[in-house]
């Protein structure tokens, strides 16, 4: 066992703050599983690069940063009351961090992986946090909660491990609830229930296997209990999820959703939300699972997560698109739009009240002061060269490309998307475009 709260704390104090106050971000790392809105229902998490965003859904000057990484978050999730949050990341100094949500501090840090958190998840009494190191690590542990200890470490099962999920108390043969915790783990081609003695410190291993002849092969993306906690559904990377009965461990059948794989689940009293590597959201229901709602989004669906009264749903996607949806209709309301790839070039106009700054997907965004209704514009991508004038309602650009690209022109004042220009074609040379005076209240 391993004491690492104190520890953590220090770790955390040497990191040197900023000299400029940030007045706020733009983007969020488009990982699986990585939004969490909160129980408030005011607030929600997701990170941005090496930091965990805590952002208003009302304000978006309402930001605040929680740094103790030294390299891109890879997984975040929080727990059921929201009083703890928890993210992981890869690299030299692969910890996880457990997020104190109140005090918006480091609470403790945990070392023991190697070489990478690949996901984690806690209980649903926020006693436990499970976290799984990536293949190189190949190590799963469960920690305490109370004082940061380590309650039981095992050999990761699948190798690697993509996804854990708590599903509450293991049940005896009569269904009631037991003193052991029970979880599962998905992965590479295999999905494994876990018993947790959490005084003794062991974990017993069962793979869910096929019922009668044949095998399921899947590599699984993410896991969600049912509300009866009865039944685990598994997404795949094949485009369909499978269902698994919890009390024979068994597989007991597999439904088709998306044509692009399925790397986002979320299970409510009056269904199942899949998100689709096609940008699809549907809305499922029913023994037989059968499709009530479908919507498309812009990009594929990498993130779910349910409002505190699972009325509405947030979705995140690999395009850097954050929505929220209604659970029964889908239907969608755009939260912001983000830079999904990394930034190369941040420019200025004249006076210094606008600016642009350009990403890895040769897309842009120009952000707007308060005192400025329209600003000029450039967009363009490594092999361009733009230039502007600074004057409201008049853009010019010279660029040379070879893909499509795109301008977003933001508020400052609201960090609201203006509006979207997408130009297209193999060469844009010289360009000129008179702009209105105003934009429509």
């Amino acid at each position: 066992q391993k004491t690492i709260g104190i520890a953590g704390k220090h770790r955390s104090s040497s990191v040197m703050e900023p000299a400029l106050e940030l007045e706020h971000a733009i983007g969020y790392s488009t990982v699986c599983g990585i939004i969490c809105w909160h129980p408030n229902g005011k607030k929600f998490l997701y990170a941005a690069g090496a930091s965990v965003v805590i952002s208003d859904l009302v304000d978006p000057h309402d930001q605040i940063f929680l740094r103790g990484h030294d390299a891109p978050v890879t997984c975040l999730t929080l727990s059921a009351s929201g009083r703890l949050a928890a993210s992981g990341q890869n690299g030299a100094n692969s910890d996880a961090c457990v997020w104190d949500y109140e005090a918006k501090q480091l609470l403790y840090r945990l070392s023991e992986h190697d070489h990478g958190v690949a996901c984690l998840a806690f209980s649903h009494d926020e006693k436990l946090l499970c976290t799984c190191g990536v293949a190189a690590d190949n190590k799963a542990l469960v920690w305490d909660m109370s004082n940061g200890y380590i309650v039981a470490v095992v050999q990761a099962t699948p190798s690697p491990t993509t996804c854990v999920c708590w599903g509450g108390f293991v049940r005896d043969i009569k269904r009631r609830d037991t003193a052991n915790y029970q979880l599962c783990t998905a992965g590479n081609k295999q999905v494994v229930l876990w018993n947790l003695d959490p005084f003794q410190g062991e974990l017993e291993a069962r793979k869910v296997v096929s019922e009668g002849r044949g095998a399921q092969v899947r590599d699984y993306t993410h896991l969600a209990f049912s509300d009866d906690l009865e039944t685990v559904y598994a997404a795949t990377t094949s485009g369909d999820f499978v269902i698994i009965r919890v009390k024979s461990a068994s597989f007991t059948g597999t439904v088709p959703v998306s044509r692009q794989g399925i790397h986002a689940l979320a299970a409510h009293r009056g269904g199942l939300l899949v998100g689709g590597g096609d940008g699809t959201v549907t809305h499922l229901e029913g023994q037989t699972m059968h499709e009530t709602h479908q919507v498309e989004l812009r990009g594929p669906v990498v993130a779910m997560s349910f409002s505190p009264d699972k009325i509405e749903v947030m979705v995140g996607t690999a395009d850097g698109f954050i929505y929220r949806l209604r659970t029964e209709t889908l239907q969608s309301l755009l939260v912001c739009e983000n830079h999904s790839a990394g930034l190369v070039k941040v420019g200025f106009s004249k006076d210094a009240s606008d600016r642009c700054a350009f990403n890895l997907q040769s897309s842009s965004c120009c952000f707007q002061a308060a005192s400025i209704l329209l600003p000029p514009f450039c967009c363009l991508n490594f092999s361009a060269l733009a230039c502007w004038e600074g004057r409201a309602g008049m853009g010019y650009l010279g660029a040379f490309h070879k893909s499509i690209v795109l301008a977003l022109h933001y508020s400052l004042s609201s960090f609201s998307l203006l509006f979207r220009l997408w130009f297209f074609g193999s060469l844009l040379f010289s360009l000129s475009l008179s702009l209105p005076a105003c934009l429509p209240a």
